[in-house]
């Protein structure tokens, strides 16, 4: 599977948030070439229309069971458990066991050694340009 097939995944269904997709898709585009607030009567004539620039990092994702890598780039601002939640989408791994227990996905930092905590961002995580990560099933015995 190719970069721009994960890229387009992500900016598909990361519709929670514009901000998201833009970062997938390279700069925002203002609305307003100028940087100038849009001709309205109601406008205030203080506020002003700027560039937005999401931050985004390449990571390179490992998936444990099929040895299968991955380079993704992906907004700073996307919480863990949403890029989760696509990545398994899109690679098409089982959501639920032979038992129908719900499957949960991790994603552990191979650079620095720690799993990434899933409500936080990727930003939060302190996620570093090309940082390799391996994708594994959390197991439970029983």
């Amino acid at each position: 599977m190719d970069k721009s097939v994960l890229v387009a995944l992500i900016a598909a269904a990361a519709t929670v948030s514009a901000a998201l997709i833009a970062a997938l898709l390279g700069k925002r585009k203002s609305t307003n070439q100028n940087d100038e607030p849009p001709s309205n009567e109601f406008s205030d004539p203080n506020a002003s229309i700027r560039k937005t620039e999401i931050e985004t990092v390449r990571i390179v994702i490992k998936i444990l069971a099929s040895g299968e890598k991955h380079e993704v780039e992906v907004p700073l601002d996307i919480q863990v458990s949403v890029l989760i939640e696509l990545l398994t989408k899109r690679l098409e791994l089982p959501a639920i066991t032979y038992s129908g227990i719900a499957r949960r996905w991790h994603m552990r930092s191979v650079t620095r050694g720690l799993v990434l905590v899933d409500h936080l961002s990727m930003r939060d995580n302190g996620v570093r340009e090309l940082e390799t990560f391996v994708f594994y099933e959390e197991m439970v015995a029983g």
